[in-house]
């Protein structure tokens, strides 16, 4: 029987354990997210493979490899990068009262607490006269909103870090913003039109910096034109669901100041994403 590795046997924590230590550190989590969606898209290859979708995949080897390639029936083999769409920024002056309507219902934060910290900063100078102005929840929103964005900055400084930051709070506030957040369960252009608003995007670009001939950082963090086939944005950070969409690479930007490599500021519109791997390379 072959040795079975553990969390626990990995960390020396129980599972419980090892959930608050991600609660309480959004970095550390974050650092795992990745791995973690490449596992649940190896998942889903392996169904494809069961349902003779594909003929085979394979995974990278190496630190400038794919995370996948996959082959097709057809023998034709395509690359396949895995990455987690961007948690919806929660600090901006539009979403922050709605977030911290979300964040008080849920228990994550108390009224009082939000109020009170509130006042301090007034009087300890960092926000100027707003503390006469807040005497309760809906006070303290209305400030939020009319005031200058520094007063929504500040007040977010004094949140503790697993609220602040990305993390599962984040995650399913914006999970309660959508009508469906399960692609299965919608067309797909449907299904990205709800996030109109406020788009799904992806941080698309190499996370380790690495110098090429020219000595230049920044191009070799880029992707090269056709070296990727096709992504599966993961949708957990937006809906709280291992799912994936997938995109050709036909349909990628490219960098404004590289002619030969793909931009990093990566948007996921309608007409161009599936729900299928094999679909996504027919649109």
């Amino acid at each position: 029987m072959k040795n079975k590795i553990t969390l626990e046997k990995l960390t020396g924590l129980s599972n419980q354990d090892l959930a608050d230590v991600f609660a309480k550190n959004p970095r550390a989590y974050m650092a795992v997210k990745g791995a973690v969606a490449e596992k649940h898209l190896e998942i889903l290859l392996v169904k494809y493979q069961q349902e003779g979708k594909i003929k085979s995949f394979k995974s990278a080897s190496g630190d400038f490899d794919k995370d996948f390639y996959v082959t097709l029936k057809n023998n034709k083999e395509i690359s396949l990068e895995c990455k987690n769409v961007q948690v919806l920024n929660t600090s901006s002056k539009k979403l922050l009262p709605d977030y911290i309507k979300f964040l008080t219902k849920n228990h994550y934060l108390s009224e009082n607490w939000l109020v009170d910290t509130f006042k301090s900063m007034a009087k300890e100078g960092v926000l100027i006269e707003t503390d006469s102005k807040v005497k309760n929840l809906q006070d303290l929103l209305h400030v939020i909103m009319t005031e200058k964005a520094k007063t929504s900055t500040e007040l977010l400084k004094h949140f503790p870090q697993g609220l602040r930051e990305s993390g599962v709070p984040r995650y399913e506030f914006s999970a309660s913003q959508l009508r469906q957040s399960d692609i299965q369960k919608i067309e797909i252009d449907d299904f990205i039109t709800q996030f109109d608003d406020q788009p799904l995007t992806i941080d698309f670009q190499r996370t380790r910096n690495s110098t090429d001939d020219d000595g230049d950082t920044r191009r070799q963090r880029l992707y090269h034109v056709d070296e990727i086939d096709v992504v599966g944005a993961c949708l957990f950070s937006r809906t709280m669901k291992w799912q994936f969409i997938f995109g050709h690479s036909k349909h990628y930007a490219i960098h404004k100041n590289y002619s030969d490599r793909y931009a990093n500021k990566f948007v996921i519109e309608t007409g161009k994403w599936s729900s299928d791997l094999l679909a996504c390379l027919k649109i």
